[in-house]
């Protein structure tokens, strides 16, 4: 004799919305959003880093040194927008892309560790 299961005391039903698609609103929240043309400014959204950034602008084949070389650049050219600690910026920041061939490094302060610009 086997052990009977409680009556869960409802029947579940079929949702009656069918199930987003990917073209729905809720899915475009998450898609890559247009990159601007070189030279335009880049304006800080909730999420962004320098690192995203940089990655963003060098494309697709971009390796993990080549971004790591680029977002002090960014940090350099912009650090009057944010401030002394490069891995704090803010939506609505607008951020000038580095001049092509721009090899200013930033001064980051000992305190950011390596890779905390992601």
């Amino acid at each position: 004799m086997g052990v009977a299961t409680p009556d869960p005391g409802f029947v579940p039903i079929a949702p009656s919305a069918p199930a987003p698609t990917p073209t729905e609103i809720g899915a475009l929240a998450h898609a890559p959003r247009h990159l601007p043309e070189a030279g335009e400014p880049h304006v800080v959204r909730r999420g962004d880093t320098l690192w995203d950034i940089a990655a963003a602008r060098l494309g697709p084949g971009a390796t993990p040194a080549q971004i790591a070389a680029a977002w002090p650049r960014w940090y350099a050219v912009n650090r009057h927008v944010i401030g002394p600690d490069p891995a704090v910026i803010v939506p609505g920041q607008r951020l000038v892309p580095p001049a092509a061939g721009d090899n200013r490094s930033a001064a980051t302060p000992a305190r950011v560790a390596q890779g905390s610009a992601r």
